[in-house]
């Protein structure tokens, strides 16, 4: 004839971070990017191998603007933005008198009205990052990749294009 009272039951809500993707780009198939300004997208492996990267290239015979593009949908908080550049051989040539400038590819992170959230602007190889919030979540947004005025055969070379956000879970 034993009785227990008082006897509670507690229980505590947890929040998990889960990083999602928006975009999720390495190249290691072809992909549907956007050419901008009529540049020639190549899908290649280095080295006859993988991983694959996407050059972006001016196959015409004058100078133009180059670049690619690529639409996403945003999630919810701040976004973090990563990619890489292995190369970049863009440079503009003035014939006379003689001079030759580097040219930065210019990365930029638009809204769907063509607003732009976050820049940078990149003269060398290397592995970047930046960041954004968005107004809100399941917007349209897009990533660009564009070098202006540039020489002939110029080109520049993209990977491990990745654009994360913290998706919170109450248990």
């Amino acid at each position: 004839g034993r009785t227990f009272e008082g006897k509670q039951t507690v229980c505590h809500d947890s929040t998990v971070n889960e990083v999602q993707f928006a975009l999720q780009e390495t190249f290691d198939i072809d992909s549907t990017w956007t050419s901008v300004n009529s540049a020639t997208l190549i899908y290649s492996a280095t080295y006859f191998s993988v991983p694959t990267i996407l050059t972006v290239s001016n196959t015409s015979f004058s100078k133009k603007n180059i670049g690619a593009k690529k639409t996403f949908t945003t999630g919810t908080g701040a976004h973090d933005v990563s990619f890489a550049i292995p190369i970049i051989s863009c440079v503009n040539t003035v014939i006379w008198p003689y001079s030759s400038t580097q040219v930065p590819v210019k990365v930029s992170v638009k809204d769907n009205l063509g607003n732009v959230v976050t820049t940078g602007n990149y003269l060398t190889a290397g592995s970047y990052n930046l960041s954004f919030t968005p107004a809100t979540a399941g917007a349209t947004y897009t990533i660009e990749f564009l070098a202006t005025n540039v020489n002939p055969i110029s080109n520049f070379q993209l990977d491990d294009v990745l654009i994360s956000f913290d998706d919170a879970t109450t248990l």
